[in-house]
């Protein structure tokens, strides 16, 4: 008896336990059927619990929950350049007032009307332009503000003086102009309108800054003055700059026909040219307007 249960039970182990040789075989019957191991154990009676499952099999039973996946570790790098300003973090400033004081130079009687006096027909015809009453009378020069006219940005200034000495009176005029607009939300400017020998009549330009005169005699008067009392330093780049007009110039170099040229008599077409000039000269003052008005 106890030969036949002997004999009847070792082939199914024999079988089962040659089946188990292969490892993709243990795979199989792990994951789907568990006969291999409740056989063994009801054939093995003495034992006191099923045989344990090997580690392998028991990854591969549960590989398919997703409890058991290792979380997806991320790298954080730092951020480099500025950091980022959010529109709740970021600070805007208000616009400031600009008041620019705009200066035409040239020579008295009886030059006034020459080409070397451009500059008074260019402020001439912004006045106009600007629908600024004539200018009048002051202790600097001929002066008048654009506030009655809605324009209290600009105030128009003068020169009585000769062309060579023109930074004594503008000196004085632009104290008494920076005095008056001393406050904390207001920029001022110095603006400087004058003929330009190297450019073609009627064009204008506009230069920042303390450049070179390039024989200017008006701007080098002004510049010197300006420097002598430490005033340009304070204006620099952006609140000084000049606007020039031009007259062209003689084919010759000579010194004494470009005198002779400059001192001439404006023609009644280079009259007309300068006055036609309000427009443009009008936007390029609006232009640096807004820019001061947001400057640092």
């Amino acid at each position: 008896m106890s030969n036949e249960s002997t004999g009847s039970a070792s082939p199914l182990r024999g079988r089962q336990r040659r089946r188990s040789t292969s490892p993709l075989h243990q795979v199989h019957t792990a994951s789907s059927d568990d006969s291999y191991i409740e056989s063994d154990a009801d054939d093995h009676s003495s034992r006191s619990s099923p045989a344990p499952v090997p580690n392998t099999l028991r990854h591969r039973r549960n590989s398919s929950r997703i409890d058991d996946v290792a979380p997806l570790k991320i790298k954080k790098k730092p951020l480099k350049g500025k950091p980022y300003l959010s529109v709740n973090t970021m600070q805007l400033s208000s616009p400031r007032s600009v008041r620019l004081l705009i200066a035409s130079i040239g020579n008295v009687k009886p030059y006034h009307s020459t080409r070397h006096s451009a500059g008074h027909f260019l402020l001439d015809a912004l006045r106009v332009r600007l629908g600024i009453g004539p200018l009048v009378k002051s202790n600097f020069g001929l002066m008048r503000s654009g506030v009655d006219a809605g324009h209290p940005q600009y105030t128009l200034w003068q020169s009585v003086s000769a062309m060579n000495v023109s930074g004594e009176k503008l000196l004085k005029a632009w104290k008494a102009f920076a005095a008056e607009h001393d406050q904390a939300d207001t920029v001022t400017g110095l603006v400087v309108l004058h003929d330009e020998l190297e450019l073609v009549p009627g064009k204008l330009k506009l230069r920042r800054g303390p450049t070179s005169p390039a024989g200017h005699n008006g701007i080098r008067s002004i510049q010197d003055k300006f420097h002598g009392n430490g005033i340009m330093k304070q204006l620099v780049d952006k609140r000084y700059f000049k606007i020039g007009i031009g007259i062209g110039r003689p084919v010759s170099r000579d010194k004494d026909q470009v005198s002779g040229y400059v001192l001439g008599q404006l023609t009644g077409k280079e009259k007309q040219e300068i006055a036609s000039k309000g427009d443009e000269l009008v936007q390029m003052l609006d232009r640096e307007v807004e820019t001061l008005s947001t400057s640092a």
